[in-house]
This record gives C-alpha cells, structure tokens and sequence, in this order.
C-alpha cells in the first residue's frame, strides 16, 4: 500500500493533486463554496424544506465532481478527432429537437427534461459540445480557413439548426453567448478581415431579426431600460433586484439578512443570486465575486495561450472557448441583475442554483486541468514565433513575449 502510493504521488498522472493547476481549480473551489453559501442562505427562508436547495445542489455538486474527473481522464487526442466533433453536433441536435418533443412548459419556455428526480437543461451541455466541435472543426481545416469562404461557411451554417432549435425554447441568452464564443474561435483560430467583417454584418442581421421576431423581445428591452414603466410586471424583478444592490451599499447588510429573498425577489437562487450577494454583503462582496471570476477567465486563456505557443492548436482552441463561454456568460447575468438588459435565464456560473449549469462548468474545469496537464508532459515549443497579421504590433508581442 505503501508503495502503490508513492508510485502514485511520484508518476506522471492528471490524478496527482502537485500536477494540477491549483490557481484554476482553486478560484473554482472558491467560486463554488460561495455558492453554497449563498444557496443556504436564500433558500433558508422555504417553509417546507429550508435546506432542500442546498442538499440538492450538493448533490449536484457531486455529479459535477464525477463529471471532472471523467474529462480530466480522458485524453484530449480522443475529442480532437474529426468524427467526435460530428458525432457530439449530432447529440446537440437530438436533444434540442427532443426537448421540443417531450418537454413541459415551465416559465413560458421549454428548456428542461423533467426526469422525476431532477431536471435537465440540454443547453447547457450544448455550449460545451459545441465548443468542442468548433475546436476540433477549426484544427482540421486551419489550412483553408483563411483564404476560403468554404472553411468559414461550413461551421456557421452547421451552428444554424442549433440557432433555430434554441430559439424555439425560446432561449435568446443561450443563442447569443454561443454566437460570441463562435466569433471569438474563429477569429482566434486566424479568420482574417474580410471574412470577419461578414461574420459580423450576418450577426448583426441575425440578432436584429431575433429581436424582431414577435416584437416581444423588443418590449422586454424597453421594459428593462425603464422597469419603472411597468413596475408590477416585465419590471418587477429588475426592480427588486435593484433594491437588494441598493440596500447592500459598501458592505452588505449581513450574511443572512436579506430582505429581497423573503419571496420579493423571484429566482433569488437561480437567475438573481447575485442580487442577493450584493445586498448580503455589500459591493465588496460583489467585487470579490468579479475578482474570482476574471482570476478563472484568465487563467483559462493563460492556459489556451501556452498551449498555442508550444503548437496544441485543438487544446489553444478549447481553452480559449470554455474562457469565453464563462465570461460571456458572466457578463450577461452581472448585466441582467443591474438592468442592462432583459432577463435571459442564464445562470451565474459555479454559484447559481442548478444541476446542468454545475455540470457543465465542472466538466470544462476538468478540461482546461486536462490541457495544462498534458502541456506540462509533452511541451512543444516552436523554434520561431510565427507572426500574425490580425492584430497590431503591440498585441503580438503582449501575445508571444
């Protein structure tokens, strides 16, 4: 026994606690504790079961943990090969257009497999999937994607059937944070000007048309720039929201004294729990919030930085996906809690309540381990830094120096 663990802490292995990258992971565990935290202390207030939240998102949290290690273990060679990425885009559109099928209405959208013992939200594991595909899309055809409007045409009009089948749900935030992860993997991947350009004016159309479809959506963003309009309805929870950063002020009115979670605020646990940490414990607890999370964000493209400088293209792409699928998702819940825009359902990653958002978010920390893992065991360092002509001077060297 003694042995087998001295074998264990001394061999290469993703498993042995000195290889892994304890600032990521670390900001991570940190992230997921003050959820915890926050989750006891909105959810305290249920008559029924004050501690049911809690004990389910345990749960959860443990299904994430399962899920981590099984990303962690499984070698980056196995997602990179071109008929995983096809296979995974398959999967992504079978359960979107089966949760259409099957799924019950709940808050006016259909978004969760209702299993019994827990729900389902398949958009969630979709970014990832879709993440995975564009990375492993984007290393096989780099050669072309420059210089051909075939290599640019085939990932977009491939990502229009999920476009479609999420906008059905509907799931507006969803559509427009893969949107940007898209965007900022094809640029990052060596799209060059023109063919940006026309990325750009087709997403400005498609978001235009999305925000037209129905007319609803542009009223709810009326509604969000001027809550007070209808106060008692589109407005309602902008409004509530406001009240809890308000009553917060520098430092909080105490872990547990919220007044907003007493049924004031609806989805204190879910959509608003940075609501209730700010009027918790103030604009610094908010602050710290946001530290973790740009401590995480970088470190993850630090991570997609180092792996594209030693040659691991696929592994640069991922890293680079999953950071800007965390910020984008970050930016949108910190900007629906403060009423700049409508709210979308997306939840704050590793803090909010919710099985399938946890699960997401611990299966890519399992991968951004995996990839500074293998980094470490088979660095590649290119002889010459290759120049790249789409960005300034200045940015290359911040890049490669």
């Amino acid at each position: 026994m003694r042995r087998f663990i001295t074998d264990f802490w001394h061999r290469p292995s993703p498993l042995r606690p000195l290889s892994l990258d304890w600032l990521l992971l670390g900001g991570c565990l940190a992230l997921m504790a003050l959820g915890l935290v926050m989750i006891t202390s909105t959810s305290v207030v249920a008559d029924n079961n004050p501690y049911g939240y809690l004990s389910r998102q345990c749960l959860n949290l443990l299904a994430g943990v399962l899920a981590g290690l099984f990303f962690l273990l499984i070698p980056l060679r196995l997602w990179q090969r071109r008929q995983v990425g096809w296979w995974l885009w398959g999967l992504s559109i079978f359960l979107l257009a089966l949760l259409l099928l099957v799924a019950k209405p709940a808050n006016g959208a259909l978004r969760w497999f209702d299993l019994g013992v827990f729900k389902v939200q398949p958009a969630e594991l979709v970014k990832l999937f879709v993440i995975i595909y564009l990375a492993g899309y984007l290393l096989h055809r780099r050669h072309n994607l420059r210089s051909s409007w075939k290599g640019v045409l085939i990932p977009i009009v491939s990502l229009f059937p999920l476009g479609i089948l999420l906008n059905l749900q509907p799931d507006f935030g969803s559509i427009l944070v893969l949107m940007g992860v898209a965007g900022g993997m094809l640029f990052l991947a060596g799209l060059n000007f023109r063919h940006l350009l026309f990325l750009a004016g087709l997403a400005g159309t498609l978001v235009a048309w999305l925000l037209l479809d129905g007319g609803y959506r542009i009223e709810r963003w009326m509604h969000a720039l001027d809550p007070w309009a209808d106060r008692y309805g589109n407005g309602y929870q902008v409004i509530q929201s406001l009240i809890a950063f308000a009553s917060g002020g520098w430092f909080g009115v105490g872990l547990g004294n919220s007044v907003q979670k007493h049924a004031y605020l609806p989805e204190a646990h879910t959509d608003f729990i940075l609501a209730i940490l700010g009027e918790e414990l103030g604009f610094v607890g908010v602050l710290a919030c946001l530290g973790l999370f740009a401590l995480v964000c970088l470190r993850a493209l630090y991570i997609g930085v180092r792996a594209e400088r030693a040659g691991l293209l696929f592994s640069a792409l991922l890293a680079y996906g999953i950071a800007l699928l965390w910020m984008g998702q970050v930016l949108v819940n910190f900007a629906v809690n403060l009423g700049l825009v409508p709210t979308k359902g997306l939840a704050l990653p590793f803090v909010s309540y919710g099985g399938s958002a946890l699960l997401a978010c611990c299966a890519s920390l399992g991968l951004l381990l995996r990839i500074d893992w293998e980094y470490q065991q088979l660095p590649v360092v290119p002889a010459d830094e290759p120049e790249d002509d789409r960005l300034p001077d200045w940015l290359q060297r911040l890049r490669y120096d």
